[in-house]
């Protein structure tokens, strides 16, 4: 009787990495990739929309057939080291590379069974559909993004061309690295317990004729949200919110190589102020911003 192996997220080989698409869903011929962050947990979806065609006097489909366009999409969380592959989800439209008018392959290998060979896995013209970049003070930054593919072919045996990025040697990101006060609202620091900052890029999957895949998948309007926790020690935000006030925020991640700034915010919501006797007090906000901004 033969025995199968099962496969677990340790056989992983080489982790989920990208490479910069000279045009939309084309790989570069050779590419050379790069490690996205730590710990990166990878989940994949890919709906194919299929649809009964009903028949008469039947309860019971004709057949079932595609009606849209394949859905591939690629969920991860990871721990940055750096915001390089941040920004392709963040930053505004045109700036070129390094921002979303790009589009990424990404790959990836896995030991199935076990191992020794190797499967790889490969999705070509992405792009990152929303990004979440948070943190707490005490705590390492967060990274969450949900990336739209083109296309994802059946996993093969057979080697991809380029060559894959070595294991991250720099320490990831902690809220810490930004200073003792890493955020300032309105040019004011302030004492933040935790930030959590997300772009949605509204992506558009344009389909073309007689094919499952994306023509080209294209960035809309962007929308930035997010939230904040404060130490509660004046009523300077809560103004801010009762009087509709815009402000800047300024958001050092780590000192000396990365930062996000967020211009045009407001407070949408004072979800929170805790007033118990035995803990600090806390204030809790919604934000949403005009535009921002990641380096």
């Amino acid at each position: 009787m033969s025995q199968t192996t099962p496969i677990g997220g340790w056989l992983v080989s080489k982790k989920l990495q990208y490479a910069e698409e000279p045009s939309f869903g084309v790989p570069v011929s050779v590419p050379i990739y790069s490690q996205i962050g730590y710990d990166v947990p990878v989940q994949i979806s890919a709906p194919t929309n299929l649809s009964p065609v009903l028949q008469p006097g039947s309860e019971d489909p004709q057949v079932l057939q595609e009606r849209r366009i394949d859905e591939y999409a690629i969920d991860l969380q990871y721990h940055p080291f750096d915001t390089t592959f941040a920004k392709y989800g963040f930053n505004a439209q045109g700036g070129g590379s390094g921002t979303i008018d790009k589009s990424l392959t990404l790959a990836m290998s896995i030991l199935l069974g076990g191992g020794p060979t190797e499967t790889y896995l490969q999705a070509v013209g992405c792009r990152l559909e929303r990004i979440t970049i948070g943190g707490k003070a005490g705590g390492p930054i967060s990274v969450k993004t949900k990336i739209v593919s083109q296309s994802i072919a059946v996993p093969s045996t057979t080697v991809l061309p380029g060559t894959f990025a070595q294991n991250p040697t720099s320490t990831p990101f902690l809220f810490k690295e930004g200073g003792a006060q890493p955020i300032s609202i309105g040019g004011t620091q302030y004492n933040v317990n935790s930030i959590s900052v997300t772009a949605n890029r509204n992506l558009d999957q344009i389909p073309q004729p007689n094919s499952e895949k994306s023509q080209i998948i294209l960035p809309r309007e962007r929308k930035i949200t997010g939230t904040i926790g404060l130490v509660w020690i004046n009523t300077d935000n809560y103004s801010r919110l009762r009087n509709d006030t815009a402000f800047s925020l300024v958001w050092t991640i780590r000192t000396g190589a990365s930062t996000m700034t967020l211009t045009g915010c407001r407070f949408k919501a004072l979800q929170s102020i805790n007033l118990r006797p035995d803990q600090t007090v806390y204030e809790s906000y919604a934000i949403e911003a005009v535009s921002g901004v990641l380096t």
